[in-house]
């Protein structure tokens, strides 16, 4: 009986120091808030993982940005550099296909691991139109994979605030990397799923566009989802 319970006791201190090691592996860090101030930003601008993309709409743009920036920031303009389309039967507000948005994250640098900050570009009446766009972007990089991403609170108005933050000049070249991804489930609704929904009623589905357009005073505004709630972005946002 000694000797079996010297077996079991050696067993035992054989599991507990092959167990170990995963029991006191280092975790993971928490991911970033969805949004952070500019304070946080601050204190990670260099950290070895960020990436800092400002969000303007168009290339032309461009001049705007280089005039000043967050230090280290990249740019990409949402509608110039490809990240929304068209399908060839008018229907927008798309996803590119993948191998477009490889392109664009990687040549944003971007990797899965990447920790991304993405801030709303410009000053003043510009400015609610690339909070949307950032939006669309948080959402497109977190159903690629890329789950650290965060949005600046405010954005460029908010960094220019605070005197102790600088503002850089000129152009950041992105440094490319080799980026493949792909869709994950749950991040992408079809018909089918908008129509299982409204017979279910649930899950509760949202028009975020603006009054005029919901509630079709607009031309190009010719239909709606009948049992969409109707919550604007420009009612969820302080400009």
């Amino acid at each position: 009986m000694k000797a079996i319970a010297g077996i079991l006791r050696a067993l035992a201190l054989v599991f507990v120091v092959f167990a170990a090691p995963p029991l006191l592996a280092k975790a993971e860090p928490p991911p970033p808030p969805p949004l952070v101030t500019p304070a946080w930003l601050s204190a990670h601008l260099h950290d070895k993982s960020l990436i800092v993309i400002e969000v303007y709409l168009l290339d032309q743009q461009r001049e705007t940005y280089e005039k000043g920036h967050v230090p280290g920031a990249v740019f990409t303009g949402f509608f110039s550099d490809g990240w929304i389309r068209t399908s060839g039967e008018g229907v927008p507000g798309l996803l590119p296909p993948q191998d477009k948005i490889d392109a664009i994250l990687g040549g944003l640098g971007v990797t899965p691991d990447s920790e991304v900050v993405l801030v709303p570009g410009g000053v003043g009446l510009s400015h609610p139109n690339t909070f949307d766009a950032s939006t669309w972007l948080f959402w497109a990089l977190n159903a690629e994979g890329v789950h650290r991403v965060s949005i600046l609170n405010g954005g460029d108005d908010a960094w220019r605030a605070q005197e102790a933050d600088a503002v850089a000049t000129g152009s950041v070249k992105p440094v490319a990397v080799a980026f493949s991804g792909r869709l994950l489930p749950g991040y992408e609704a079809n018909i089918a799923d908008v129509e299982a929904a409204m017979k279910a009623h649930e899950p509760m589905l949202v028009d975020s566009r603006p009054p005029e357009q919901f509630h079709r005073r607009s031309d190009w505004a010719a239909c709606r989802c009948p049992a969409c709630t109707a919550q604007p972005t420009t009612q969820h946002r302080r400009i």
